[in-house]
């Protein structure tokens, strides 16, 4: 009983002097990194976009000043591209891949790497499946030349809200959380 007092003694001292050293490194400011900000007027990007709209996720290119945001919307999953740090924007399209209704295309995601590769992912419910899909822009999201499904090996596997993430010393990773077996599959613990 002892060893166990102590050794969850050790434990607590160890986690609570990990506290304390985040505690003290304290948060790092946007305006110490240099990044600025300005406040502008608000843009209505999905104003030609039909039907409802919801679930706006935004990526930037800070060197190249490009803005790039993804929503359900457009018949799907639609994007647009700022050229001038989100002064402006472009007119929406649909992500290759993702027309139909926002009832079978949702969860949209985006990010931007280091070689300004654009990538543009969302969910779909396609055959009995729920999977991610994942559309790679060459050109600074000008156009989409390269669509690929991340469909599950097992049938049973369903998944909802994908991530995507490309930075320094991280290879474009494209996930989603997945669980198994579907929710009307499930039979009743015996």
């Amino acid at each position: 009983m002892r060893c166990h007092i102590r050794a969850r003694r050790a434990r607590f001292g160890v986690v609570a002097l990990a506290g304390v050293v985040v505690a003290l490194a304290g948060p790092v400011s946007a305006q110490a990194l240099g990044i600025t900000y300005a406040v502008g007027p608000i843009s209505d990007v999905s104003a030609s976009c039909s039907g409802q709209n919801a679930e706006v996720e935004q990526a930037a290119d800070v060197r190249l000043g490009y803005v790039y945001e993804t929503w359900m919307g457009c018949n799907g999953i639609a994007f647009a591209r700022s050229a001038n740090r989100g002064h402006s924007f472009g007119r929406p399209v649909s992500v290759p891949g993702s027309v139909g209704s926002n009832v079978n295309a949702w969860d949209p995601a985006v990010a931007v790497a280091q070689d300004d590769t654009v990538y543009a992912s969302f969910m779909i419910a396609k055959g009995g499946q729920w999977y991610p899909v994942v559309a790679a822009s060459f050109n600074h999201g000008a156009s989409f030349s390269q669509v690929s499904s991340l469909v599950p090996p097992d049938r049973k596997n369903w998944g909802d809200r994908d991530f995507i993430a490309a930075g320094p010393g991280l290879a474009e990773t494209a996930g989603f959380m997945r669980s198994g077996p579907r929710p009307a599959e499930r039979r009743p613990a015996s």
